[in-house]
């Protein structure tokens, strides 16, 4: 996650964008709030074989954080919606 926020680089000659930091986070730690966060603000994308939208990133951080203001506003910018439900 912190790799994704100095916008990726390099690991062992393998380079890496922004979201694919994210995406690596998600796949190793998929209840990380501030990686779904992240990974929404570039635009979602697919983790583990699962599409996500934007929205539905800003769904899963409010799922695991329902407390986060700032996925709150994400999300009514969003369209708002349902969450944990």
């Amino acid at each position: 996650y912190s790799f994704g926020l100095e916008g990726g680089g390099s690991v062992n000659g393998q380079s890496y964008s922004k979201k694919e930091c994210y995406v690596k986070a998600l796949e190793l730690d998929p209840s990380d709030p501030w990686a779904w966060y992240s990974f929404g603000l570039e635009g979602g994308g697919s983790v583990n074989g699962r599409s996500y939208s934007k929205k539905e990133c800003w769904v899963k951080v409010l799922e695991l954080d329902p407390s986060d203001h700032k996925a709150w506003r994400k999300f009514g910018f969003s369209g708002g919606g349902s969450v944990n439900g």
